[in-house]
């Protein structure tokens, strides 16, 4: 999975499933958080949505924070995408998605007219009273490349405690059979 890693602010819509799109950004975020922006209000996401996040964030802390931001829900089934568009274009014109109650019956419209005219602007939208995130889930990355477990073969470093992936440190197969002790690359420098 190569995505580029971010190390400044970024504002990023995915697709979490096979009609699903959400929005999220680390605008305001310490390292390691990231706000998630999903019209449709879901708890948690698929696993490969969160290792796609931690690939571009690479943290260099252990966990990564989900934040689910409360934005407005929408009414159908199909503006999912749409509304991951309305929500990056506030958050690229300072304004919290959160705070926002966007006009659903023009939001098709309007993006088309932005798009025709070659100009973002912020979607027709009111003011409402902050809401608070609705959901916060933490997941726990490893190695150095900072992804979650996978199906790879993991090894602990007996320098460090850190475990890591077979694919991304050269790990003896011995290893896996615990008959003697592994050092990271890092560790075995030291």
């Amino acid at each position: 999975m190569q995505f580029q890693i971010e190390r400044e602010n970024f504002v990023q819509i995915l697709n979490v499933s096979d009609s699903h799109w959400i929005m999220i950004a680390n605008v305001g975020c310490v390292p390691g958080e990231v706000h998630v922006y999903d019209s449709m209000r879901h708890t948690d996401i698929p696993q490969e949505v969160k290792q796609q996040i931690a690939a571009m964030i690479l943290t260099p802390t252990n966990k990564i924070t989900l934040i689910f931001e409360s934005v407005q829900r929408q009414h159908d089934s199909n503006n999912c995408g749409v509304f991951a568009i309305a929500f990056a274009t506030s958050i690229c014109f300072s304004a919290n998605p959160s705070n926002l109650l966007y006009d659903q019956t023009c939001l098709r419209s309007y993006l088309t007219k932005c798009l025709e005219s070659g100009m973002m602007e912020p979607f027709p939208a009111k003011e409402r009273k902050a809401q608070r995130p609705y959901s916060r889930v933490q997941y726990e990355v490893f190695c150095s490349c900072r992804l979650m477990r996978g199906d790879d073969k993991m090894a602990r470093c007996d320098g460090c405690h850190e475990w890591y992936h077979k694919t991304c440190e050269i790990i003896p197969s011995s290893i896996f059979k615990k008959t003697k002790e592994w050092f990271c690359r890092t560790c075995s420098v030291l």
